[in-house]
């Protein structure tokens, strides 16, 4: 009797666990990936130069990676801001609310963290935020400005030409073997 109700208590524990995972802050349906706009790298470009020249307001670059993977290298004006940070359950960062958009990145473009701060962003109501799917693997490619400085990456270099081989010895005239008197 006891196996009868076992299936039961893993659809009710399944049920909970869905449910939990749903309430969780910053998990909202109506905000999906179809929401997450990204910019074109030139654009990406552009706004940096803006943010650290002229327009130091243009535009916010966030980081959500982990504060080691900050530390270890960032697009140059970056913040570290993790999700935890960005509570929807409570008010909105006036700092944030300086700049004019925010352009949220990770590694590269299969980033999780990073389309998770999009969306939990758009759901605290900032009007402009965009995603650089890029990320650092494509900002360390064009050797863009990183903080703290570092050596810039060497440029790829073309594959070398396949090896040939040396150019075979015409074969040589054999004689028929003898056979040994005996």
């Amino acid at each position: 009797m006891h196996d009868l109700f076992v299936p039961a208590r893993r659809g009710i524990r399944t049920a909970f666990l869905l449910l939990a995972a749903l309430a969780l802050p910053g998990c909202d349906p109506n905000i999906t990936d179809k929401d997450i706009i990204y910019l074109p790298f030139s654009k990406i470009q552009e706004l940096h130069a803006k943010s650290q020249g002229s327009s130091p307001k243009a535009a916010l670059f966030v980081d959500p990676r982990a504060p080691q993977d900050f530390e270890a290298g960032h697009i140059r004006g970056a913040r570290n801001l993790s999700l935890r940070q960005v509570n929807p359950k409570r008010d909105r960062d006036p700092e944030l609310e300086e700049y004019d958009i925010l352009i949220v990145y990770g590694d590269n473009p299969g980033s999780a963290p990073a389309k998770a701060m999009v969306k939990r962003l758009l759901l605290l109501g900032y009007d402009d935020v965009k995603w650089f799917p890029g990320g650092m693997e494509e900002w360390r490619d064009n050797n863009l400005p990183i903080d703290p400085p570092q050596p810039p990456r060497p440029a790829p270099q073309p594959a070398p030409p396949a090896a040939q081989a040396p150019e075979a010895a015409p074969p040589q005239p054999t004689q028929p073997l003898k056979p040994k008197p005996e």
